[in-house]
């Protein structure tokens, strides 16, 4: 299993993985999946009024053949979400886990989003003094469609929490900012 981590030491450093996560635009969708520890039964737990919410990350894979991924990353004090190129199994969870993965492309707020290429990418960080993560990134594609993917579950009362250890996807900036999630364009 490889290493990587979901933060960085300085503002050069956030810049470079601004970079590389940037390397999405001009990607097409061709389909997506969620992975879980398997206690959710039904592909509709997921799916709140406003958001998605996994328990612990996201592959998409696009027309080119390659597949990006997005999880949750906790090193104490530390946590965020890491994005990288290639799968979860084998890079990030182990292969015999326990881990479920769910084809959702055929879900409406998807589907849309199938076809359709990435135009731009922006980022949203926390700041912990000596390191940063992303806690979201905002994935922009044709015709203003737009998926924020960040460190986020459900509440008590089935809304958007704050989470170290869970992803949200929302399907709009609007949605996404109504959480508090307020993904910026990197600095030029």
């Amino acid at each position: 299993m490889k290493t990587r981590q979901a933060w960085v030491r300085d503002a050069e450093s956030r810049e470079a993985e601004c970079r590389r996560v940037a390397g999405l635009v001009g990607k097409q969708l061709r389909a997506v999946r969620y992975l879980d520890f398997g206690y959710s039964g039904d592909v509709s737990t997921w799916v709140r009024s406003e958001f998605h919410a996994i328990d612990y990350g996201l592959e998409l894979d696009f027309a080119d053949g390659t597949t990006w991924s997005f999880i949750w990353q906790t090193i104490r004090p530390w946590e965020g979400l890491l994005a990288f190129e290639g799968t979860l199994i084998g890079n990030e969870i182990v292969p015999d886990s326990e881990c479920k993965t769910w084809s959702i492309d055929h879900i409406p707020a998807w589907a849309r989003l199938i076809g359709s290429a990435i135009t731009s990418v922006d980022s949203g960080w926390e700041d912990y003094g000596e390191a940063q993560s992303p806690f979201a990134w905002a994935i922009h594609f044709e015709h203003s469609n737009q998926v924020v993917i960040a460190l986020g579950d459900v509440d008590d009362h089935y809304g958007f929490t704050p989470s170290a250890d869970n992803v949200a996807v929302f399907f709009s900036l609007d949605s996404a900012h109504r959480h508090g999630l307020e993904p910026t364009p990197p600095s030029t």
